[in-house]
């Protein structure tokens, strides 16, 4: 096996308020099997192994780096390996958090999973993403305006399109979904930072860097003529749900 079938990922946690690391933890052990030991990878942040093990849920973390603080006696800590190091059915669940970021071959990356789990095993996957608002909407429409008019193709999110790739790798396996959805909550943001967001994305336009420099330009003015003030603050709306994947 090569590296396309780990489920490595962005951190995606650190930022979390606890009340929805709180949420995530307390979901996952209602939903994961209560007996043998649990999968967690592709997860930086170790404080849902932690909190599970806590609640005496035997965790092995994959692909990460080891956290020496504190580590609760029930979970074992690997190194970063480039494939699942696991024998087959070794797992009753396995879980990650925004898995599709960092798969290159979904499908020998569902066959993987099913691999380590054991028949009847779960495979639950967090996704944590920016909801729609009329704020967040207004400035999408704007930058697609801009996009338009400079006869630049609109490309769909490339996590986006990671995602659904994955979810239909799964499907195909066989697998059907259960979608649960967890918290919500608010953050503070600006139109500056949705400028800059748009700003690093630079390589997903095939256009020039002198008309996406026109366009940037462009669009800070739209920001300007909505918000005034490119450092207003605003309040954009968070979420995390659940994706309860099951073979029969």
């Amino acid at each position: 096996m090569n590296n396309t079938s780990t489920l490595a990922t962005e951190p995606t946690t650190a930022g979390w308020p606890p009340a929805a690391t709180a949420a995530l933890t307390a979901a996952l052990a209602f939903m994961l099997p209560q007996h043998g030991t649990i999968l967690e990878s592709g997860v930086q942040e170790p404080k849902i192994a932690y909190a599970l093990a806590a609640r005496a849920i035997q965790v092995v973390r994959l692909n990460l780096c080891q956290h020496p603080a504190h580590p609760p006696l029930s979970m074992k800590v690997t190194g970063q390996p480039e494939t699942f190091p696991f024998a087959a059915a070794s797992f009753g669940g396995v879980y990650t958090i925004n898995a599709a970021k960092s798969i290159t071959d979904p499908h020998q990356t569902v066959a993987e999973v099913r691999r380590v789990l054991e028949p009847n095993g779960l495979y639950i996957n967090g996704i944590h993403y920016e909801v729609a608002s009329d704020i967040s909407n207004s400035m999408t429409v704007g930058w697609e305006i801009i996009l338009k008019r400079n006869t630049i193709a609109k490309q769909k999110e490339p996590q986006i399109r990671l995602r659904l790739a994955f979810e239909t790798a799964l499907r195909e396996s066989g697998a059907s979904v259960e979608t649960v959805q967890i918290c919500r909550w608010s953050e503070s943001f600006s139109p500056r930072q949705s400028l800059k967001t748009i700003a690093a994305q630079a390589d997903r336009w095939k256009t020039s860097a002198e008309l996406f420099e026109q366009c940037l330009h462009d669009y800070e003015r739209w920001l300007k003529a909505q918000y005034a003030d490119l450092d207003t603050r605003l309040d954009r709306i968070r979420e995390i749900t659940i994706q309860i994947w099951r073979w029969q």
